[in-house]
């Protein structure tokens, strides 16, 4: 981070986008200074689908537990858990 050291010194948050000024929110400001010198001018999308996927699999290790249980621990609809262990037995 050490190119982008000097922006500490004035103000640089005002300039940020609404998806930055998010990043900043979530992560730090840190992680926004980070992006910014490693890949400037970038467009970053971050997919839901490793969550699902993840979600999929926690539902096939722990196939001992209720449908209902898993689906509040994971917060996804009962039928979602549903599906998944049958789509397990499938295989």
């Amino acid at each position: 981070m050490k190119k982008l050291d000097w922006m500490k010194e004035v103000d640089w948050k005002e300039g940020l986008t609404d998806d930055l000024r998010l990043v900043l929110s979530v992560c730090g400001e840190e992680a926004v200074l980070a992006l910014l010198e490693r890949i400037p001018g970038h467009r970053i999308y971050v997919s839901a689908s490793p969550i699902r996927r993840a979600q999929r699999e926690y539902v096939k290790k722990f196939t001992g537990k209720s449908p209902r249980e898993l689906s509040l621990r994971l917060q996804v609809s009962e039928s979602f858990v549903r599906k998944v262990l049958l789509e397990n037995e499938d295989d």
